[in-house]
């Protein structure tokens, strides 16, 4: 309920406030409003097409000064196609040298002693790094489809580059789904549910761990007040709705074939004569 119904960081906040960070969450990438320090980490779940050129270049020039990013190639199926130009995947993965590519539903396997053979990046788009950014590469991860994660130098920070940030996010509605059908004691799986995930997000949050705050901006709206009325709201207008339609019934007039008018009294003494007469 609340924030957490439309906010997929919302348990990776609260997980890290209790761990002991500085953690400020955001609707959208608003720089004047987030004051950025050299120390601090920006997980940017925000779609970075909608980024402006402006904004992409403050941003790289905060992570030269020491900031670390984690961001996510555009989401698939609303990327770039084959027969379409480059700047369709926005101003900073063109800025740090990332060339989105298309889809592909293989996963990758990420395995740590307590949680074996997970899968990570399914339901990303792949990448690959242009010669500059190749040179400033620390990490890369990925196969012959394409990377699925790379660490970049840039000045005294790092910039993450990943192909989607599933395994960062809470109870998905799979993991919920899961989770009602699950024997007592069993733990559901999907996102920071699972182990393999926890240890994942945490070896990516690893550079400014613990030195300054921590921004998820998740770049999703939370729902209009009509949305909320209409699907938390209807035990009220639901019964006030049958009560107002039981009203109109009762108030209603009666339906069927149309009846004579009734008759009206009258006091004619001329009428009164003439039936006499013909009586």
């Amino acid at each position: 309920q609340g924030e957490a119904s439309f906010n997929p960081l919302y348990v990776l906040g609260q997980a890290l406030r209790a761990d002991g960070l500085q953690v400020q969450t955001r609707q959208q990438l608003q720089l004047r409003d987030m004051p950025l320090a050299a120390g601090d980490t920006l997980v940017l779940l925000q779609d970075t097409r909608d980024l402006a050129p402006h904004t992409a270049q403050a941003l790289l020039a905060w992570v030269e000064q020491g900031g670390h990013l984690l961001l996510r190639t555009p989401p698939p199926g609303t990327g770039r196609h084959k027969d379409t130009p480059r700047s369709t995947q926005g101003p900073l993965l063109d800025r740090i040298g990332v060339d989105s590519l298309f889809h592909d539903s293989s996963c990758q396997r990420f395995t740590v002693a307590d949680d074996s053979d997970q899968r990570v990046f399914c339901k990303g788009r792949r990448f690959s790094l242009g010669f500059r950014a190749t040179a400033n590469a620390e990490r890369l991860w990925g196969s012959e489809h394409g990377l699925v994660f790379a660490r970049l130098r840039h000045g005294q920070g790092r910039i993450d580059v990943l192909a989607d940030m599933e395994f960062m996010r809470g109870n998905g509605a799979a993991a919920i789904t899961e989770r009602r059908v699950l024997d007592p004691g069993q733990r559901p799986r999907g996102g920071l549910n699972d182990l393999a995930h926890r240890d994942l997000t945490r070896y990516l949050l690893d550079p400014n761990y613990g030195r300054g705050t921590v921004w998820l901006v998740y770049g999703t709206r939370p729902p209009t007040l009509f949305a909320r009325l209409v699907l938390q709201g209807w035990p009220v207008w639901v019964p006030l709705l049958m009560a107002i339609l039981g009203w109109l019934w009762a108030r209603s007039q009666r339906l069927g074939s149309a009846q004579p008018s009734p008759v009206v009294a009258r006091r004619s003494l001329l009428e009164h004569v003439r039936a006499s007469g013909e009586l």
